[in-house]
């Protein structure tokens, strides 16, 4: 998952000017991070594909379906909802941050 999970960062990182820095801090990797292993997960059971086979340059465009509904989400928020991820810390600000990630892509995507 190495060059998958760095080729996702830049992508995502590419896609939207943040405000408030928070995509850059340790907290919002970690929850980007299991919001990337929930949406292999899904893919990996709805393509019935073992992920792990395939190239890093295969992956992203299967990755991209769901990362693109919240790269485009993180470019509209305010600073205000920037500030509401930005304030939820430790493990469990870490999970509620990955939950409100899921929960946008569930909105574009309903079968994630």
């Amino acid at each position: 998952m190495g060059q998958s999970s760095g080729a996702y960062g830049v992508w995502f990182k590419t896609r939207l000017h943040e405000k408030g820095g928070y995509l850059c801090t340790n907290n919002s990797i970690r929850s980007l991070l299991m919001v990337l292993k929930e949406i292999m997960d899904h893919i990996s059971q709805k393509e019935s594909v073992e992920l792990d086979t395939l190239a890093a340059e295969d992956l992203l465009p299967l990755v991209k379906e769901y990362s693109t509904p919240l790269a485009e989400a993180f470019a509209l928020f305010s600073t205000a909802e920037i500030e509401n991820f930005r304030s939820r810390q430790a493990l469990k600000g870490v999970r509620a941050n990955a939950l409100r990630m899921m929960s946008l892509v569930h909105a574009s995507v309903p079968s994630f």
